[in-house]
């Protein structure tokens, strides 16, 4: 369902973890976005999995932290209406949406185990505030001006894509306020700084040196089949090229386009093989007469996923040599050893594709904005295990207080109306702080 995939990608903002864990959230307009990737014949390696902390593991304190506190984790306070947030999730999480999970749970240690995992999803999520204060890393003013602008794109960005959805009613669904996920965005934004700070400069030093920036048409002697009404492949064979409307094309490129064409639809796949460098050179031709590199991506190229510019251009690719070689056969390393900034080689071939590729100076813009994305990208750069380590390490020494009140959290503690909670443990004649009361106020869920 449309509406259910929304909903979780505005959720996993909220539950915005180590960067070694992930790279940013669903439904973010951030500038660190994924725009450094790589062609589709390069692999990025896997990226390490950064688990919350082992909650069972974590001493706690108990003692009176003021109203609307229920805990604090390493001298961070962390609010009633925060912890519901995270209670509602894990509990979501635990019995996949089945209420009935949590009935007859005599022993607690079904409660015992959810209050475990919200309380691991905390610790992860104020690891990040740690870092930053260990690492004096705050966010400027232009800075705290973006979370606002962030949270009405997020809003509006789930209000149009659900057809008209109130944003505050679904924060409500999720037993969440304004001012929960208002800081979820702080602290991704805040995530994204630390990061920087602790790898940019080693990153730019030590490994930017050592790659290249470039742009290139890649053109495979591949058949491609039409599809049915079920989006099943056929036996019918496609045109090879299917001229693009908004641009021009001399009549020698639409010779060698029907060609190719009519090569395709015999499904002669060793006649595609021998025609296509004659496309290349035509191509060569076109680059020769002034016309573009962006232009001739967009007629011929088949390898090219790079992300666009703002004003329409191709971003090209950012790749260490070794990455390139090792991915290419050495042949477009050795292409662009060959040639200089905004220079474009001969047609080359590697494993019957074909290839002709634009060297490229570094945008600084562009390395600025997405900086992160090329070092956390990177094979060679040791990113994951390095911020794991200082993840974990400082997981290790952070101590955590929480209210008597935390004590009191039964299963329906988020989720349930205060009044309807309140009467029911009165009926019980379980004793009741005014503390305690004030904590039981929550919001309907529909985890």
């Amino acid at each position: 369902m449309k509406t259910k995939r929304i909903l979780a990608m505005l959720t996993a903002i909220l539950m915005t973890g180590s960067l070694s864990a992930c790279s940013g959230s669903s439904g973010s307009n951030s500038d660190d976005s994924s725009d450094s990737s790589a062609p589709e014949t390069t692999s990025v390696t896997d990226e390490a999995d950064t688990s919350a902390a082992d909650s069972s593991a974590i001493e706690m304190e108990t003692k009176d932290l003021g109203k609307d506190i229920l805990l604090n984790i390493d001298g961070f306070d962390v609010s009633v209406d925060e912890y519901k947030y995270y209670f509602a999730y894990a509990k979501n999480v635990i019995s996949s949406g089945d209420d009935s999970y949590w009935d007859n749970d005599e022993s607690g240690e079904k409660l015992d185990d959810l209050k475990e995992t919200a309380l691991s999803y905390l610790f992860q999520s104020y690891t990040i505030y740690a870092l930053a204060r260990d690492n004096n890393v705050e966010l400027s003013d232009d800075e705290k001006k973006e979370i606002d602008k962030q949270y009405d794109q997020n809003k509006m960005y789930y209000e149009l894509s659900s057809n008209g959805g109130n944003f505050e009613d679904y924060l409500k669904q999720i037993c969440c306020t304004k001012e929960v996920y208002r800081e979820s965005i702080v602290r991704e934004m805040l995530e994204k700084k630390v990061v920087r700070a602790l790898y940019e400069d080693d990153f730019r030093e030590n490994y930017l040196k050592d790659y290249d920036h470039f742009k290139l048409i890649g053109v495979s002697p591949k058949i491609h089949y039409e599809v049915d009404e079920n989006n099943d492949p056929t036996d019918i064979p496609k045109d090879f090229y299917t001229l693009n409307p908004d641009l021009t094309y001399t009549d020698e490129e639409k010779a060698v386009i029907d060609k190719l064409n009519g090569l395709a639809k015999k499904i002669d796949k060793d006649g595609l093989a021998a025609a296509i460098p004659e496309l290349m050179n035509i191509i060569k031709q076109r680059l020769d007469a002034g016309e573009s590199f962006d232009n001739l991506i967009t007629k011929y190229s088949q390898e090219n996923n790079s992300p666009v510019n703002d004003d329409g251009t191709y971003v090209g690719f950012y790749l260490p040599a070794s990455v390139v070689a090792q991915n290419y056969n050495s042949v477009l390393d050795d292409a662009l050893s060959k040639i200089s900034d905004n220079q474009y080689s001969e047609p080359v071939s590697s494993n019957s594709t074909y290839y002709i590729v634009q060297k490229l100076p570094f945008d600084e813009d562009y390395i600025n904005k997405n900086i992160i994305n090329l070092f956390m990208g990177s094979e060679q750069y040791p990113y994951n295990t390095r911020y794991q380590q200082l993840y974990t390490s400082l997981q290790s020494d952070m101590k955590v207080i929480s209210s008597p009140d935390y004590n009191e959290i039964k299963i329906d503690y988020a989720g349930v109306d205060s009044e309807i909670l309140k009467q029911s443990e009165e009926a019980q004649d379980q004793p009741q702080t005014e503390e305690a009361a004030d904590q039981t106020t929550a919001e309907t869920t529909a985890q």
